[in-house]
């Protein structure tokens, strides 16, 4: 039997979701994703994580949220709305989540702007 019927190794998951290793593992520490099922019948003393799709789903999710920029406190936010199980569900709730961020960006790069423009008026 393939071990990838069971799910994919704790390595296989960063690849399969463009995260690191210790990225995962950071996520699982804090709490932003469940602890990972193991080999060794769900010990979690010992054993090698186990991650299947709904988990794939979630690590994608949190992915794309943070190049959308949000952080991990408004990520965590967005989680507990709904249990996130596919990769096409946690899409529609950033999709609610992002507008609120993307007015806080383009704000921030408006003050940026105006601070460019009064630096540069007083070198020149």
């Amino acid at each position: 039997m393939d071990g990838r019927a069971a799910g994919l190794s704790i390595g296989d998951a960063a690849e399969a979701t463009g995260l690191s290793v210790k990225t995962i593992r950071y996520y699982e520490q804090i709490g932003l994703i469940p602890k990972a099922a193991r080999t060794n019948g769900g010990s979690h003393t010992g054993g090698h994580r186990i991650y299947r799709e709904p988990d794939l789903g979630r690590l994608r999710f949190i992915h794309h949220a943070r190049l959308f920029g949000l952080g991990l406190a408004d990520i965590r936010g967005v989680m507990l709305i709904a249990p996130i199980s596919s990769f096409a569900q946690p899409m529609a709730r950033l999709a609610h989540a992002l507008p609120a961020r993307q007015l806080e960006v383009a704000f921030g790069l408006f003050l940026l702007a105006v601070s460019a423009r009064f630096l540069a008026s007083l070198v020149w």
